[in-house]
């Protein structure tokens, strides 16, 4: 699937082959995608990791547009920030990159976008079209962990997105294969380091869903010992 980018990979797997949905929570969702989009911008080295900092080599990229709006706010910037402050950064735009690639995904023939209102309130129902696009990406991620394929960079980059985000789940068909699944690919993210450093947008991404589930944990714990 060379025609696709890692975020639009990640968003193909993580959307049900029959519903409406997707099989994450919102926050890996929200996470994991700009994860995958500063992952296809350091892979076309557009970007550098050094030192757990992060800065823009360049101001064009031809990955889609999203892309280059990205790319462009961290050339903007100037000077090197660490990963999780531009993770925490872009992940305030993460709804609006999604739906930009959703539609590109629309335009491919993937899927279907119905654009929806409830109370002022604007929303997408999206469908799968083309489930075998999602099954070929899915049974190309398990050969890799189960039967042991050959791996390659672009594979690295996805199973490490896919440690990150917890998504054992959305690869495997039970518990069995999931704990199997856990230690395969933590061992995997480790022997195939992305390379140039990339493997710490992983990190941050890991760094990044563990801090919003405090903070969401914090918050319902406040909110029901106030209301006791």
């Amino acid at each position: 699937m060379k025609s696709f980018t890692l975020a639009e990979k990640f968003l193909l797997l993580i959307h049900h082959p029959e519903k409406s949905r997707y099989l994450i929570t919102e926050q890996m969702r929200n996470t994991g995608l700009i994860g995958a989009l500063l992952l296809d911008l350091a892979h076309e080295k557009k970007i550098r990791l050094e030192a757990d900092s992060m800065w823009a080599t360049s101001h064009q990229t031809n990955l889609s547009p999203v892309h280059q709006q990205i790319l462009a706010r961290i050339a903007a910037y100037g000077r090197p920030k660490k990963v999780k402050f531009w993770i925490s950064k872009l992940s305030n735009k993460s709804r609006t990159y999604r739906h930009a690639l959703l539609a590109r995904l629309e335009k491919k023939g993937i899927l279907s976008v119905e654009h929806k209102k409830f109370l002022f309130i604007s929303y997408l129902n999206t469908y799968l079209l083309d489930q075998q696009k999602r099954y070929t990406l899915l049974q190309d991620i398990r050969a890799v962990i189960f039967e042991k394929k050959e791996i390659r960079a672009d594979d690295a980059a996805l199973l490490g997105l896919i440690e990150a985000c917890k998504m054992h789940k959305v690869i495997c068909e039970d518990k069995s294969e999931i704990k199997y699944c856990k230690a395969r690919l933590k061992a995997l993210v480790q022997e195939d380091a992305i390379a140039q450093g990339v493997d710490k947008v992983i990190k941050e991404i890991q760094a990044a869903l563990i801090a919003a589930m405090v903070a969401t944990t914090a918050a319902s714990t406040a909110t029901t010992a106030a209301s006791n």
